[in-house]
Order: C-alpha cells, then sequence, then structure tokens
C-alpha cells in the first residue's frame, strides 16, 4: 500500500520476471459541463420543416 501514497509504479512479478507493471492514474482537468461538446455539430438541413408532407398525415376532425 506504500505505492498507493508515493504515486510511483508498481511492478507485478511471477517466479521472479516482470509480469506488468502498473501506472497510477494521473488526475485529469476539470471541463465545463455546459458548453462541453460546443462546435462539434453540424445542422444539414431545415430543423423546422416536418420530416414528412403534412398531406401524408391522417388527421381526424
Amino acid at each position: 500500500m506504500s505505492q498507493e501514497r508515493t504515486k510511483t509504479p508498481l511492478t507485478v512479478t511471477h517466479d521472479g520476471e516482470p509480469l506488468v507493471i502498473i501506472y497510477p492514474a494521473t488526475p485529469q482537468p476539470q471541463r465545463p459541463a455546459f458548453g462541453a461538446m460546443k462546435g462539434s455539430g453540424e445542422i444539414l438541413g431545415d430543423v423546422i420543416a416536418p420530416v414528412i408532407p403534412a398531406t401524408t398525415w391522417e388527421a381526424h376532425p
């Protein structure tokens, strides 16, 4: 557990041979939730117009 406090890599061995090296996670910078996806989308076409024409609807009076 001393590796947890010192943030040094931990080497796991099997029969004296290094098997894997585990590195501590690095802290990620906090991003604001609002506006995080700004500029990543693109509008293609008319977003107000209906998908199908109104003449194909079956409206009951």
